[in-house]
């Protein structure tokens, strides 16, 4: 409930993005990424992240066929659970990785800017931390 509200507000009242689930709906099946590496399933149906919304990406030329193939030679091969990151190689940056191959198009930009800023912010905190420690 928590992050529902923070979301609602980062994303609707300041535009700024949130701390969001995303997946890929291709061919009826949605691809995301995890600490479980990459996984499919019925679209809108996992059973830890709230939906909120689809965002049409256009449409792939490529067949299932040729979807499943690539994900399974190329995808998880790049896409491991061990190195899941929640700021930096997220569900997230997955999506737009695959929607980059689909369709030739990043995710919108509100959907990875809060793990962008985040991330950003961690990396000035250890660099403020080794500074102080030098």
């Amino acid at each position: 409930e928590e992050w529902l509200q923070s979301n609602h507000i980062s994303k609707d009242v300041l535009n700024i993005g949130g701390a969001f689930h995303a997946g890929v709906e291709v061919h009826g099946k949605e691809w995301y990424f995890g600490q479980e590496g990459i996984e499919c399933q019925e679209p809108r149906q996992h059973e830890v992240h709230v939906y909120r919304s689809s965002i049409p990406m256009g449409n792939t030329c490529y067949p299932e066929h040729e979807v499943q193939r690539f994900m399974l030679k190329v995808m998880s091969k790049q896409w491991l659970g061990g190195d899941y990151d929640m700021l930096e190689r997220n569900c997230c940056s997955f999506a737009e990785a695959l929607c980059q191959y689909l369709v030739g198009r990043a995710v919108p930009n509100w959907v990875t800017r809060f793990p962008r800023m985040a991330s950003s912010a961690r990396r000035g905190m250890k660099d403020l931390v080794h500074a102080a420690e030098s």
